[in-house]
This record gives structure tokens, sequence and C-alpha cells, in this order.
């Protein structure tokens, strides 16, 4: 029986972007043994959601390098065919920690300008491209054959009828990562804006968002309104399955809700489309203005954004209604 260590250090839509390399080697190999370690806390419910994996380690990169080390020597005991670091961790950490594994074959993506001296083999990191198509040349190192259809996918759903012409917003994202939201009182506009025009609209609020809620208070008396907060992420997934649109700023979530097969449309700021889109032929990205010169403005070291975080603040409700329209969402022709 082969046995795989994925050690992954992201966030949840970095963990939904690896999934196709995951359903690959299950197809290559049936009976496989997958563990998993895991460099962000919130990132294990959603990875709890594979009953394919085993979750042997949790740490928080966000709190230093350490703690990953003392994952990964935790771990030595095991000995395993392949450890495959997914897309986004440097290449530097991803060398040194594989001395610390007792795999045979070890395997990252290489960052600009590093050499690797003690992985088996590597491919370059490619910016400009989705972070999926990153993770696919795991599979290249591997030998094992890409997915005809590489998106990321979730195990089988709760069957959940959604209600047509229903719409589910996410306001929030990671509160480390609050740089990329678009403001509540312009979720609050839209909402109510969609509400006005007959439509079941719902909000859904994650860990560390509770406090969004009073940006729609005022909409609580509208029998076509409800507000979800305090939800486990399989209840999230519930949730999601029962609406048929999904709109965020740029989230998690949103990609939980392309794995579900969602007609998403996604709020980008910040961030850059072409590398973090929800992977699904049902997405559509909305990106406004589209010509700051600042943007996408992912910076080295971390720090990302400005103080009046143009990139959102110029996005108005008006322009979502506008490509709801343009996609045929709002009447009913998606």
């Amino acid at each position: 029986m082969k046995k795989f260590l994925v050690i992954h250090t992201w966030g949840i839509g970095d963990w939904l972007f690896f999934t196709p390399v995951l359903k690959a080697l299950k197809d290559e190999y049936p009976g496989a043994e997958i563990d998993v370690l895991i460099g962000k806390p919130l990132t294990a419910r959603a990875v709890e959601l594979y009953p394919e994996v085993n979750i042997r380690a949790v740490t928080d990169t966000l709190k230093g390098f350490s703690g990953i080390v003392k994952a990964v020597l935790s771990l030595r005991k095991n000995k395993y065919d392949t450890a495959l670091f997914t897309a986004g961790l440097d290449s530097k950490k991803a060398d040194m920690l594989s001395l610390l594994i007792r795999a045979k074959k070890k395997y990252a993506l290489r960052s600009l300008n590093h050499s690797p001296h003690f992985l088996s083999g590597s491919l370059p990191f490619e910016a400009g491209v989705h972070q999926v198509e990153n993770n696919l040349k795991l599979l290249d190192l591997m030998g094992v054959a890409r997915p005809e259809s590489p998106a990321p996918y979730l195990p089988a759903p709760p069957a959940e009828k959604p209600l047509p012409g229903s719409f589910l917003l996410h306001p929030g994202c990671d509160s480390r990562s609050s740089y990329k939201r678009w403001p509540a009182g312009k979720f609050s506009d839209l909402a109510g804006r969609l509400l006005n025009s007959g439509r079941r609209v719902s909000v859904i609020l994650g860990p560390g968002e509770e406090d969004l809620s009073k940006f729609f208070t005022r909409l609580k008396s509208d029998d076509n309104f409800s507000l979800y907060s305090g939800r486990s992420l399989a209840e999230t997934v519930k949730i999601i399955n029962g609406h048929e649109f999904f709109i965020n700023t740029d989230s998690g979530l949103g990609h939980i809700a392309g794995a579900l097969g969602k007609k998403t449309v996604t709020i980008f700021g910040p961030a850059d489309p072409k590398k973090s889109r929800v992977y699904s032929k049902h997405a559509v990205t909305v990106i406004r203005p589209d010509r700051l010169d600042c943007m996408p403005c992912f910076r080295p070291g971390g720090r990302y954004g400005c103080n009046d975080k143009r990139c959102l603040n110029l996005i108005q409700p008006d322009d979502i209604m506008k490509v709801l329209s343009a996609n045929k969402i709002l009447d009913g022709q998606s």
C-alpha cells in the first residue's frame, strides 16, 4: 500500500486548489494511505470533510516556522513513499523540511532563483498561473496522469435541492485577510436590492465575522431574508448547497461553493484572480476598477493593500447588479 504525506501550510481555498491532485492520487492508487500536515487550524475544518485523508498534525505557521518543524518531527516515525508540499510554500523551507521527513520521494514547486538540494524533484512555481495549475505539476513529478477535468471537489455533499433563484452572501473572510473584504455596508445594500427584486437572500458569517451582523439588522424584518452565524463548516456546506447563487469577497467559502457547482460571483480587490479565482466553469469574477496601476498588490513579506483600499471601495452594489444582469442571473436564465 502506498503511503503519502501532504504538507499544506495555507488556507481553505488553497486546500481546494490541491484536491484535483488528491483525486488523481486516489484514482491511481485506490488503497493509498494519505496523511496531511496542516499549517492553519481553520483549514483543518475543511480537510476533515475528506474521509480519504488522515489529519496527522495541525500547527499555525503564522506563529512561526518552528511549529511546522515540530509537526514534521512528530511524524518522523512514519515511513512514507512520497511527501508532497502543496503550491505556495517557499521551496527553501520545503527543501529544509524534506531533510526531516522519512520518505523515499519528496516533491515541491521551486521558488524563483532557488535550486533545491534535498528534494527528490521540483518544477518551477509560476506566479502568473492559477494555484490549481501549479499543484498539477506535482502529478507530473510523480508520473501520475493529470485528470481530464481538474476542478476542485468536495466529497459527496448532503443532498439538498437549492431554492430556485436564492442568493447566499458571504461578506467576510479570514479575519487575518480583512484587507480583502468588500465593505459590509455595501454588501447590506446589495442584499437589499436583491430582496427588492423579489429574491430570497441569506447572509452567512464565519468564525470571527460575527461583528458584521450589525450591518444586516435592518433586513431581518423581511421574510425573505435569513442570517446564519456560528455554524460548523459541515453545516455551512449544507447551507451553501441549499442556495442557487453565491456572492463572496474572495473567501474560502467561495471556493467551497465553486466545488459544489454553485454559480459564484467573487469580488476581488488586492488579490490576483489569475491565481486565486474560483476554479469552476460556473464562476463569474468581478473586479473593479480594472485599470488601477497598483492591482494586484500582493507584496513580498505578507503585507498587502493600502489604507483607503481603493480597489474595493470603488466597487459599488450597482456594479454587482450589472454583472448579475449581464450573466442573466437576475432573470433566472443563467
